[in-house]
């Protein structure tokens, strides 16, 4: 095991890498969400972002599949959702075809902007739902306009996360049902870390050091969300939500 890389840390550098990691897998714990947003965030600030990307690689491996593994039978939300998962892999490979020939930063606006809206009104009590008739369409249009956000700019979440909400799952379903989606999707995630470079001898041993740190903010998570009334955890969700719309409309303008 090379540790090159990890002898060239300073012990006060480590410890921000976990704390950052910890607050990553924290919210993730009590949203089902946001792991690489606040992770991300916080390592770049201080690590070039390749070698951000391979630590974070790890945990959102193992948190996306604890997630969906222990909330539930995941074999469920598998069944049910799995034409989300379907055009979500499908059309990854379609939008990565497409990475020359679109602007990132329209897409990030487009998105961003939906998102604000959606959130917005939902806050303010307008109450969105999707009647159970069109889930069987609205989850492959979900899923597509996913999939070609994540071959495009490596985003995939908002789309279907706003999909969740509009069906309003109940919170541990809806954890699950996110868990299941965002496992799946995060495997070719890092498979294609293998490919390029981003994770290698010298960066792997980092990114399995830095999946017990998350996976412990995770569980403390998840038992602070057990103790959140369904409509508290809807809000909170929410709100998240409309900070990464929020950032998706700074990175569409700048």
């Amino acid at each position: 095991m090379d540790l090159t890389i990890f002898n060239t840390l300073d012990a006060e550098t480590l410890i921000y890498i976990a704390l950052a990691l910890m607050a990553g897998g924290l919210v993730k714990g009590i949203c089902g969400l946001g792991f690489p947003i606040v992770a991300m965030g916080l390592l770049t600030t201080y690590l070039p972002v390749p070698l951000a990307l391979a630590i974070v690689c790890g945990p959102l491996v193992a948190t996306n599949l604890w997630q969906a593994l222990t909330n539930g039978a995941p074999l469920s939300a598998l069944r049910r959702f799995w034409p989300v998962i379907v055009c979500l892999v499908g059309f990854t490979f379609v939008g990565a075809r497409m990475v020359t020939a679109m602007d990132p930063q329209d897409l990030f606006l487009i998105v961003g902007i939906i998102v604000c809206v959606f959130c917005t009104l939902n806050l303010w009590n307008a109450n969105l739902s999707l009647p159970p008739r069109w889930e069987s369409v609205a989850g492959p249009v979900a899923g597509t306009i996913a999939g070609l956000m994540a071959g495009i700019s490596a985003i995939w979440g908002p789309p279907i996360t706003m999909f969740y909400l509009s069906l309003r799952l109940p919170k541990d379903v809806f954890i699950q049902s996110v868990g299941m989606v965002w496992a799946i999707a995060a495997i070719p995630v890092a498979v294609a870390y293998e490919l390029n470079g981003i994770l290698n001898a010298e960066t792997r041993p980092l990114a399995l050091m830095a999946i017990p740190p998350a996976l412990i903010a995770l569980w403390v998570g998840e038992r602070l969300r057990s103790k959140l009334p369904q409509e508290v955890f809807r809000k909170v969700l929410l709100v998240l939500l409309l900070v990464i719309g929020a950032n998706l409309i700074r990175r569409g303008l700048f």
